[in-house]
C-alpha cells in the first residue's frame, strides 16, 4: 500500500511540474496582468453582443474618435495607433482581453479614473466588432477573472 501511495504521489508531482510548461507551449503571450492564467477561449467564439458594441461605439465617438479617427484609423505619423485592421490585431495577438480592457481603462491620461472598467469593456466590444470578430449571445463581462481567459487572435483559430 505504501508503494502505491508513493507511486501515485510521484505521478502527481510530475504532472504538476509539467502542466505549466504545457500551458506555456500553447503560444500564449506572457502578460503582467494575467496572474498566471492562460486564455483558453478565443475572441472568435463570440464573446460580446451587438448591443454592447453599440454602447462602445457611442463612447468611442465621445472619447476616442478625436485622436483615433472616425474609422479607428489612428494617426501613426503622430504616434496614435489604429484600432482596426491588421496592425491592431497583430499588436494584440495572443494577449488576453483583460489586457486590452486595462489598457483602455487607463487612457488617455494614464489615470485609473479616466474610464471605468465597464465602459472600457464596452469599448473593447466595439473594437472587436470593427475588427470583424463575430458577435455572440452574451456580453463580454467586465470581470477581469473572466476576461483573462479570453485570448485575442488575429485570425480565426482552426478547429
Amino acid at each position: 500500500m505504501t508503494k502505491s501511495w508513493i507511486a501515485n504521489a510521484a505521478i502527481a508531482g510530475v504532472a504538476m511540474c509539467t502542466a505549466p510548461s504545457l500551458l506555456l507551449a500553447q503560444d500564449a503571450t506572457p502578460s503582467v496582468w494575467n496572474g498566471g492564467v492562460y486564455a483558453t477561449r478565443s475572441v472568435w467564439s463570440g464573446v460580446y453582443t451587438a448591443a454592447q458594441a453599440d454602447r462602445g461605439k457611442k463612447m468611442y465617438q465621445t472619447a476616442c474618435s478625436d485622436c483615433h479617427g472616425d474609422e479607428l484609423e489612428g494617426d501613426p505619423g503622430n504616434g496614435i495607433p489604429p484600432l482596426a485592421g491588421d496592425y491592431f490585431m497583430v499588436d494584440w495577438e495572443n494577449y488576453p482581453v483583460s489586457d486590452l480592457v486595462r489598457h483602455i481603462h487607463f487612457r488617455p491620461n494614464d489615470e485609473a479614473d479616466d474610464m471605468d472598467i465597464v465602459t472600457a469593456t464596452d469599448l473593447v466590444a466595439y473594437l472587436l466588432a470593427k475588427n470583424q470578430i463575430p458577435v455572440g449571445g452574451t456580453e463580454l463581462p467586465s470581470s477581469r477573472a473572466i476576461q483573462v481567459q479570453i485570448r485575442i487572435d488575429a485570425r480565426k483559430p482552426e478547429q
